[in-house]
């Protein structure tokens, strides 16, 4: 009897001791670590007493993560953490109520070791399959948490239902989150009430991070956890057959949506968006055509001639109007989930929409050529460089237009257009918004410097970052080819083409700022010089540990790290596309919304697919990605 008290004593012990969260503050703000009953979940995936981040609450809706130190917002309650912590710390003198906790406790890690019994021998078969269907009742609405072993070599004796087990995986799991037999891997979302979006009808869906809670999902998430980032499955399908063509057909640019719903391929004269399909073995299939001269259509045999109620503006007159239209050609395009927006030669900017067969919506000409261009996730505002005169001084100045698309029962009736004027004549060549579409980084052409834009409130933006210059004269310089901000909107990733200029991390330290002439200094965190020189692009995952890389001879990589401010970071060569001479030619790239897939499209209109929750590593079809030597 006093070997079975001793034994409940120090599993009550080590479970309360797993319970140990950031709870509270000493008087030098020091945080104090202990046992709570309000665990709760923020959007880094940390858990912390709720008590303490109500505290750390700031005016925002964000907080700094004692844990991580990122700014985070909250997510929600860990309910089992929380029922775990009222059984555990449940002691009573009743010996009926004493031994009715005991078996509770043992049931429950019983249940542990079974659930990572099962996951460690998934069944392949469909009737295996129908088998694991789990209790979504029992799921966390804002965050699921999968455990994977790493010793379940003395768990194989025990076995019980595969149904009871997966439905108890959200509890049990929690209950383990710092045990040394097991990994915790976790898939977090951020609210996305707070994102601006346009709700047009009949646009396409926007797709967003949510919880995972299906079946296949659930796999999926298990898949990916074994195989990222050293195992997946390759797809690719080429979009325009070279059966009895010379010369295979090449476009000017592509783009991938932030959401990798669509892809949008760019001629001088026409343009291409096809969807992707969720189940990566499909094909694309072709959604909408246009040409320069305004027509659309599902396809370029069933064409349309551009409405009469288009909205058009600027600053020329009629006559002059009509003459860009005559003859512009494409230059640069971008799309988001719902619209292609494509600028071109005479500062011709035009916006069309993907809901309705490609549609054109919304018609500029600038009187200064757009050098870049960028719409953002949200789909309300489009962002391009140009390089204006001032009226007095006849100086030239760095300017960017923001375009803010006004919706009204789907229908655009206005557009406001708002001017952020930069202090340098360096003209701008890049532009990128954040994936909550608050932000808008953007690069200067010759001498190299990256800056970040507050536009939450488009009619007021706020420059909040800029970088020192970097001078390089070199002939084959392209300079700073792609910027794009993590999903925390921390942390940065720029990508040059010129001498010594490897691909960086950087922190913007935007959160430090205060006041309204403050402007943040960006730190350096992570040099990434196994990539080579020569980088065009670059893909952020939207869990923040991966960034995919595509250099100038198209050979495609991939960085993981768990944690961008520290050095151990593995890379690995995962596929090889076209090459480009220049960066508008080069290969788009980006990651699915739950991270799972790296989508890639060429010049020659060609989409790759590399899947790393296809399967296990063992499967026939999947494949292991060269691992970079450093």
């Amino acid at each position: 009897m006093e070997a079975t008290d001793c034994a409940d004593n120090l599993l009550k012990e080590s479970v309360l001791q797993a319970l140990s969260l950031p709870s509270s503050l000493d008087n030098n703000f020091n945080v104090i670590s202990s046992p709570v009953n309000d665990a709760y979940m923020v959007s880094c995936a940390d858990c912390i007493s709720e008590s303490l981040a109500r505290i750390l609450l700031k005016m925002d809706g964000t907080l700094e993560c004692p844990t991580c130190h990122e700014r985070v917002t909250m997510v929600g309650p860990v309910e089992p953490l929380r029922r775990i912590y009222n059984l555990v710390s449940d002691d009573t003198d009743n010996q009926y109520g004493h031994e009715e906790k005991k078996e509770n406790l043992l049931s429950l890690f019983y249940s542990i070791a079974n659930t990572v019994n099962q996951q460690t021998t998934v069944p392949t078969s469909s009737k295996s399959k129908r088998l694991q269907r789990p209790s979504e009742a029992s799921m966390s609405k804002k965050s699921d948490i999968l455990v994977t072993s790493r010793s379940s070599s003395n768990l194989s004796k025990l076995s019980s239902n595969p149904s009871s087990n997966l439905s108890k995986l959200p509890s049990s799991s929690l209950s383990m989150k710092q045990s040394s037999n097991a990994s915790i891997h976790t898939h977090s979302t951020q609210s996305m009430s707070t994102l601006p979006t346009a709700m047009v009808q009949g646009a396409a869906p926007q797709p967003q991070l949510s919880s995972i809670k299906s079946p296949i999902q659930k796999n999926k998430e298990f898949f990916f956890v074994k195989c990222f980032p050293t195992y997946r499955r390759h797809y690719q399908y080429s979009t325009h057959s070279k059966f009895l063509k010379a010369k295979s057909k090449t476009f000017i640019q592509t783009r991938i949506s932030p959401g990798a719903q669509f892809f949008a391929l760019l001629s001088p004269r026409k343009w291409e968006v096809y969807e992707i399909p969720e189940d990566p073995s499909k094909p694309p299939v072709l959604r909408c055509v246009g040409k320069s001269t305004g027509e659309y259509g599902p396809n370029f045999e069933n064409l349309e001639k551009p409405p009469m109620n288009e909205l058009r503006e600027g600053n020329t007159n009629a006559n002059d109007f009509l003459k860009k239209l005559a003859d512009w050609e494409h230059l640069y395009c971008s799309i988001s989930d719902s619209y292609l927006v494509i600028s071109g030669t005479h500062g011709i900017l035009r916006v069309y929409d993907l809901g309705y067969r490609g549609r054109p919506v919304y018609l500029y000409a600038s009187n200064f050529p757009i050098r870049c261009i960028d719409v953002s996730p949200s789909s309300e505002l489009v962002a391009y460089g140009i390089t204006g005169k001032d009226r007095v001084s006849g100086a030239e100045h760095a300017l960017i237009m923001m375009h803010k698309l006004n919706f009204n029962n789907g229908l655009l009736f206005k557009v406001d257009s708002t001017t952020v004027k930069l202090p340098y004549r360096d003209p701008i060549n890049k532009v990128s918004f954040s994936t909550d579409s608050n932000y808008l980084s953007c690069s200067t052409a010759l001498e190299s410097r990256f800056l970040t834009v507050l536009v939450k409130d488009a009619e007021h933006p706020k420059l909040v970052m800029k970088s020192l210059r970097t001078l390089d004269t070199s002939l084959e310089s392209e300079g700073i080819t792609d910027i794009k901000m993590f999903d925390n909107s921390r942390f940065m990733c720029v990508t040059s083409v010129a001498f010594n200029a490897s691909p960086i991390i950087v922190d913007n330290n935007i959160a430090l700022t205060n006041g309204l002439e403050t402007v943040a200094q960006p730190k350096l965190v992570m040099k990434l010089s196994e990539v080579g020189t020569q980088i065009h692009k670059c893909a952020i995952s939207p869990r923040n540990d991966a960034v995919a890389f595509v250099d100038r001879n198209g050979t495609v990589y991939l960085m993981n790290s768990t944690r961008m401010d520290q050095d151990h970071k593995r890379f690995f060569i995962v596929d090889q596309v076209s090459n480009a001479f220049r960066e508008r030619e080069s290969a788009s790239a980006m990651f699915s919304a739950d991270g799972h897939r790296l989508y890639l499209v060429d010049r020659k209109g060609i989409l790759y697919v590399n899947d790393f929750a296809s399967g296990l590593p063992k499967d026939p079809e999947i494949t292991r990605c060269k691992p970079l030597e450093r």
